[in-house]
């Protein structure tokens, strides 16, 4: 039968798309390419929170630590608190220096914590690198675990 062949050719192809797809990462697993920075680490892209791709551009490690470490524990506008907590959430390209100690990773951790995100820090602690995880990520997952009266977790 003329044609026969192409419609095969096309079906197999059709069958290995399918195949890939079916067997791609899970939806909780984390992907990390080999140029992107660990603290690039977040629950959302930019573009997901509607920001640009290269939020952090024009500043320092250093500033943005600052910045991170002079947040307000309360916010009492919830229009600026979402704003606040949709930012932290981000997994942002950090600026380019030399990386800072705590890590810009823990300093949002502790942020986000200090704003009551309990899920978030929950979720974004398990995808931090163990090698960012200083003193303001352990703070954050003790304020969390307390929260929840989970003293295992405060430890953990």
């Amino acid at each position: 039968m003329p044609g026969s062949n192409s419609i095969r050719g096309w079906l197999a192809g059709l069958a290995v798309v399918v195949a890939i797809a079916a067997i791609g990462p899970a939806s909780a697993q984390t992907i990390r390419f080999i140029d992107t920075s660990p603290e690039q680490v977040g629950l959302a892209s930019p573009a997901d929170a509607g920001l640009p791709e290269r939020l952090w551009q024009g500043t320092t490690p250093e500033r943005l630590a600052e910045l991170l470490s002079e947040l307000p524990a309360e916010v009492r506008s919830p229009a600026r608190h979402r704003a606040l907590v949709r930012l932290l959430r981000v997994g942002a390209q950090p600026p380019e220096g030399e990386q800072v100690t705590p890590s810009l990773a823990s300093l949002r951790l502790a942020a986000l914590a200090s704003l009551g995100a309990e899920e978030d820090v929950l979720d974004l602690a398990e995808r931090i690198d163990p090698e960012l995880r200083q003193a303001p990520y352990w703070q954050a997952r003790a304020h969390v675990g307390l929260l929840r009266h989970n003293l295992s977790g405060v430890c953990a």
